[in-house]
């Protein structure tokens, strides 16, 4: 299930010059459908990236800036479990600042990044075996909790 209240997506073609395609939406509990355009952003966006995600030839890497922008909480799960799947036919750099998303991460799965004062980077600023480390240390503490917390010593 894409989105719980989706119940499929209809494609309009208006007669005329300008050949467009309207997406439609099929939602439970509207009496009428909704166009993509008057949809909200959160909507548009993770259909986006649902359709980034099972692109049948992606490319050999793909980047998303706050991945989780826009995103309703309760969307990361679906997101983070497309992206695992997609992963197996290409690879993905995300970025965040979420711990929402992070929460939804495991250790091996999570690089922490941290500006340095120099105006530098540190890519990571901390290695997986420290995550896993503060991870059991933390008794199960989610990784966005961790974060938040400022356990991790860094940004996501």
């Amino acid at each position: 299930e894409v989105l719980p209240q989706l119940n499929g997506l209809d494609f309009e073609y208006p007669s005329g010059p300008s050949r467009e395609v309207i997406v439609v939406l099929r939602e439970r509990g509207l009496r009428r459908r909704t166009q993509l355009a008057d949809a909200s952003y959160g909507t548009i966006r993770l259909l986006g990236l649902l359709a980034m995600l099972y692109d049948p030839s992606p490319p050999a890497l793909t980047c998303v800036e706050e991945i989780d922008h826009g995103l309703h909480p309760q969307a990361l799960e679906l997101l983070v479990e497309r992206l695992r799947e997609a992963s197996e036919r290409t690879q993905f750099l995300i970025a965040t600042h979420s711990p929402a998303l992070a929460d939804r991460l495991k250790p091996q799965e999570l690089i922490v990044c941290e500006r340095r004062d120099d105006g530098s980077s540190a890519i990571p600023a901390i290695s997986v075996n420290d995550v896993r480390r503060i991870v059991a240390a933390s008794e199960g503490l989610p990784l966005g909790n961790l974060w938040f917390s400022g356990a991790l010593g860094g940004d996501l």
